[in-house]
């Protein structure tokens, strides 16, 4: 009810809480009497590390398709469809009365290099994903357009209804098998790599699709619990809008958009974040991103941040002020290789249940300043390269550190050639410090004073011995 100032308080008053207001409703909807769900045909071994799958998804075609139609037509189905015609049926249940049928068509174009037995290209199918009913995705979409390595378009053409799935892992993304001295599981899938010392990482080769753009608008993501790994290895990405995503159910972002590094901007601002308790890895070498708004993120319940901003290397600024990461374990690597970032408010990081530091703001290499007066360190067990190459910073309070629970502090402040800080040792736990100060404190007018406990005194001259010869690191006085 609205007030209207042309009646008299009489005659409007005989509006207000009146209970025979009656309304008429037009509702615009489609009946949907019968539907068809699609399965999902790919699996991934655990034990064998192998990435396997019936249909179209086996290695016989998923390296040999370049585009996927989901259409309504039956039409151009073959007449018996069998694996002789490249046909199959992927009904979700073999017993339901609408079907779901996908069918390959020589699209006339080869592949880049791979050949058949004589010789010749291989060449390259369009996938076309059939029904005469409405087309729903399973329950469990994790991997199923993964390692399509010649892969450039999806059409979903408003025919691939997510309402039921909960599970979108690896929906679009990569998955490699291989050696590694360090394996990172995102759930039970497997991404390698090999870790190299003073602070480099070297990538496996990994199977990339080709895909530079997604609708994703007709997507109903409103009983998705997991989106882990959801986009990994899309390389070739430059937009990507999930700005109707509904993430009010997801547990676990982490690796969603891995390796992302064409994608120049994402529009997060819609994304409800509070049930979720892992973003490892989310934004991992997002190397083109210029602008990332995550101000909005609730992260109260985030309990690893690990290498979350590995490599965005292309980010200017970054706001995580409020950031609430009280229940945070882990923030190794977590602004690793952040180049370009000349400023960073992590004034009210609550840091009190993190363990791992190592490698935190290793090259942030344009950072100017950093206030890390209020970080709680009593339970961090490594530091290792933790402000490596921050070749621009000039300050630095460590004051408060408390590293009693500290064993490894190797590169630590390797690089930082124009630092000036105070360090105390209060610990004889430290076990790892090669190169800590290697190339740290070299420009004119800068200085790092390690102050120490009378049992670390010996621990101290063996850490500053690892400095540079014009290294300007001295022994400080006992504490």
């Amino acid at each position: 009810w609205y007030w209207n100032p042309y009646l008299d308080d009489a005659e409007d008053s005989n509006f207000i809480n009146n209970t025979d207001v009656t309304a008429t409703i037009k509702l615009d909807a489609v009946q949907i009497s019968e539907y068809a769900m699609m399965k999902n045909g790919v699996s991934f071994d655990t034990d064998t590390k192998e990435y396997t799958g019936t249909e179209f998804w086996n290695d016989t075609y998923r390296p040999y398709i370049r585009m996927i139609n989901f259409i309504n037509d039956l039409s151009n189905l073959p007449a018996t469809c069998n694996d002789a015609n490249l046909c199959f049926d992927v009904s979700y249940i073999s017993t339901q009365s609408k079907k779901v049928y996908a069918y390959l068509i020589d699209s006339g174009l080869k592949h880049e290099s791979d050949t058949d037995g004589n010789g010749n290209a291989m060449p390259l199918y369009n996938l076309y994903i059939a029904s005469e009913a409405p087309i729903f995705a399973p329950l469990d979409c994790s991997l199923i357009f993964a390692n399509f390595e010649s892969l450039e378009i999806i059409n979903f053409n408003d025919n691939f209804n997510t309402s039921y799935t909960v599970d979108m892992t690896g929906m679009f993304g990569t998955v490699s098998s291989g050696g590694g001295a360090v394996s990172n599981f995102f759930s039970s899938r497997i991404i390698l790599i090999n870790y190299n010392e003073g602070g480099t990482i070297t990538w496996n080769s990994f199977c990339r699709n080709k895909i530079t753009n997604l609708d994703l608008s007709s997507f109903n993501t409103s009983n998705v619990t997991t989106i882990e790994g959801m986009f990994s290895g899309c390389r070739f990405l430059t937009s990507l809008d999930v700005s109707s995503f509904n993430t009010s159910k997801v547990t676990t972002m982490s690796h969603m958009f891995w390796e992302c590094s064409s994608l120049i901007s994402l529009d997060l601002s819609s994304f409800n974040t509070s049930n979720v308790t892992d973003m490892y890895s989310m934004f991992y070498n997002c190397s083109s991103l210029t602008s990332l708004d995550v101000s909005s993120f609730n992260t109260s319940n985030v309990t690893d941040m690990y290498s979350m901003f590995y490599k965005c290397s292309s980010l200017t600024s970054l706001d995580v002020s409020s950031f609430n990461t009280s229940k945070v374990t882990n923030m190794g690597y977590m602004f690793y290789y952040c180049s370009s970032l000349t400023n960073l408010d992590i004034s009210s990081f609550n840091t009190t249940n993190v363990t791992d530091m190592s490698d935190m703001f290793c090259y942030c290499s344009s950072l100017t300043s950093l206030d890390l007066s209020s970080f709680n360190t009593s339970n961090v067990t490594s530091m290792r390269s933790m402000f490596y190459n921050c070749s621009s910073l000039t300050s630095l309070d460590l004051s408060s550190f408390n590293i009693s629970k500290v064993t490894d502090m190797s590169y630590m402040f390797y690089g930082c050639s124009s630092f000036t800080t105070t360090i105390n040792i209060m610990s004889t736990g430290v076990t790892s410090y090669s190169s800590m100060f290697s190339g740290a404190a070299t420009s004119n007018g800068s200085k790092i004073t390690v102050n120490y406990i009378a049992d670390a005194s010996s621990l101290v001259d063996n850490m500053i011995a690892t400095k540079s010869s014009t290294s300007n690191v001295v022994k400080g006085s006992q504490i």
